[in-house]
């Protein structure tokens, strides 16, 4: 059966290190979220997530480029309700796509001065031929992952969901400081590359 791929951004590997690491600190466990948004990796972080000690805050660090929409939305879901809030999150340099839901699950959501968050619309790709029906599914699967989306942004920031979609539309790439207008982060760092 034809299977359609959902993606939110282009998947790039931004590093050959493994996606996923976990070092303990006084202040929080921390997580390195360094990988394309896929089953895989989501798998590894929500491992390593409850790896953690039971009470300690968990803070991860994410740079992506995206990836698969309808994993990063049931992670942060997922994520957000078991951890409790005791989740923080850190962009050094760029979040992109369905990653920004990663760094959504942050109750606090750092980001350093020059990192970015990008915003853009769905896109499939499929190199196969498709019936109209089936196109029309497909069709139907991008705009509840879109829409699905642009709700958890709202909830999580000061933006509508039309604005959000909006973002989206117009291929959005956000500084830190207008993440930070927007209620997307909650702070910005001094310093740039620095994990709070």
């Amino acid at each position: 059966m034809l299977k359609a791929l959902l993606y939110l951004g282009v998947v790039l590997v931004l590093l050959c290190t493994p996606p996923i690491n976990v070092h303990a600190s006084e202040e929080a466990c921390d997580v390195l979220f360094m990988s394309d948004v896929n089953d895989d990796s989501l798998k590894l972080l929500i491992a390593d997530a409850k790896a953690c000690a039971p009470n300690e805050r968990i803070r991860v660090t994410v740079q992506s480029s995206g990836g698969l929409i309808d994993s990063a939305i049931f992670v942060h879901g997922y994520l957000t309700d078991s951890m409790g809030g005791k989740i923080d999150t850190h962009v050094a340099h760029s979040a992109e796509s369905s990653a920004v839901l990663l760094f959504l699950m942050g109750e606090r959501r750092s980001m350093s001065p020059n990192a970015t968050l990008l915003f853009h619309e769905n896109f499939m790709y499929n190199d196969e031929r498709v019936s109209t029906s089936e196109a029309r599914e497909m069709h139907e699967g991008l705009t509840n992952a879109s829409l699905a989306f642009a709700r958890i942004v709202s909830q999580r920031s000061n933006l509508t969901i039309v604005e959000v979609l909006t973002l989206m539309r117009d291929h959005k790439r956000l500084s830190a400081a207008e993440a930070l207008d927007l209620g997307l982060a909650t702070r910005v760092t001094e310093q740039s590359n620095t994990v709070p």
